[in-house]
């Protein structure tokens, strides 16, 4: 039988913040992002990266942060120096995904 997971929860500085896309209403081409606070972050045994906590509850479906110095971070993805630069990412991977050229 598996052990029960050990959790443990830590608070966090002002200025984190999860970020989710923001659509366009006839497509899902992305145009800006949702700001969600991280008020803390939860450690799990068996994970390998923190897991953010908002006012809403835990955010399993974006790891993509926000951070206080303005760069953004997801643990399963490349850095990016700011906030337009990681969405324009995005709108550069629904682009590829869709077939659009520039």
């Amino acid at each position: 039988m598996k052990q029960p997971t050990s959790r443990q929860i830590i608070s966090t500085f002002q200025g984190f913040f999860v970020l989710s896309i923001k659509t366009t209403a006839e497509s899902d081409y992305p145009v800006d992002a949702y700001r969600e606070p991280v008020i803390g972050w939860q450690i799990d045994d068996d994970s390998i990266h923190p897991i953010p906590l908002t006012p809403s509850g835990e955010d399993f479906q974006s790891l993509d942060i926000l951070y206080p110095d303005g760069t953004v971070m997801n643990p399963f993805d490349c850095p990016y120096e700011n906030f337009d630069s990681w969405l324009k990412a995005q709108q550069d991977n629904f682009n590829r995904r869709h077939g659009v050229s520039k």
